[in-house]
């Protein structure tokens, strides 16, 4: 996994409410799967999930979850491509 600088996340979509204890605490963490590259300045948003292997492009805002092996951008992110299977191959040949 690779994380660029300034990443931003997000944990609560409802933190003004629940700040002042009018609401229940209901916090959702992200989670970045194995293999995963996120560029610089990457901001992900309460409960999304970055699969196996997906490229999140610099500057991109994930507010869904990114499938295993896909190659997003833009903000809100959005798919672009998929990871060349030549690329795929060879990262999970790293494994041991």
């Amino acid at each position: 996994m690779f994380i660029g600088p300034g990443m931003s996340a997000a944990g609560d979509n409802n933190v003004y409410l629940s700040r002042f204890g009018l609401e229940e605490d209901r916090r959702q963490f992200f989670k970045i799967r194995r293999f995963a590259v996120l560029g610089p300045h990457v901001t992900l948003l309460p409960g999304v999930e970055i699969g196996e292997g997906a490229f999140v492009a610099s500057g991109a805002l994930v507010n869904k979850d990114v499938p295993p092996w896909k190659m997003v951008a833009g903000a809100p992110a959005r798919a672009f491509r998929d990871i060349p299977a030549e690329w795929k191959e060879q990262v999970l040949s790293l494994q041991r």
